[in-house]
């Protein structure tokens, strides 16, 4: 159960994420909001490594 409003979108990642690797441990079940607030932070770093670090250093190194 969804009890906290702005989850649906990071689990739902997760669950098409969890279900195209079969599955594995832990299951989709076990998912708590204590998962999900890692989940959240997780997908946050991940954004920031692959958007903002490459257009940041693109822009500090073609600016020289």
């Amino acid at each position: 159960t969804n009890t906290r409003s702005g989850d649906c979108g990071p689990v739902s990642m997760k669950f098409l994420e969890m279900h195209a690797h079969g599955d594995p441990p832990p299951q989709m079940s076990s998912i708590t909001d204590r998962i999900v607030d890692n989940i959240r932070k997780q997908y946050a770093m991940d954004i920031y490594k692959t958007i903002v670090l490459p257009s940041y250093y693109a822009a500090r190194f073609t600016d020289a």
